[in-house]
């Protein structure tokens, strides 16, 4: 996350606080619906959540009813290089 931020920064300061606010607001979301995002084609044991230019991926699990954020890139990003294909694979 502090790449983002330093990265956003660059551009205007409010930026950054801006984005971070849209994230926590649509990751507070998921508490209530955790499965209203897609799940990610190439590796579908990820579901992928788009917050303005950046994915960000997440498993969800029933048993333990917890969401855990895995990774948040800009999405022209080669997505591939980052995420593995494989059912367990990782970020």
């Amino acid at each position: 996350m502090k790449e983002i931020k330093s990265y956003l920064a660059q551009f205007y300061p409010s930026t950054p606080v801006k984005f971070l606010s849209a994230l926590k607001e649509q990751i507070g979301n998921l508490a209530e619906n955790p499965y209203m995002y897609e799940a990610y084609g190439d590796n579908p044991s990820f579901r992928r959540m788009v917050v303005s230019n950046y994915l960000v991926f997440y498993k969800v699990d029933d048993e333990k009813r917890t969401i855990a954020i895995h990774r948040v890139l800009y999405g022209s990003r080669d997505i591939s290089k980052y995420i593995s294909s494989s059912s367990e694979g990782g970020l």
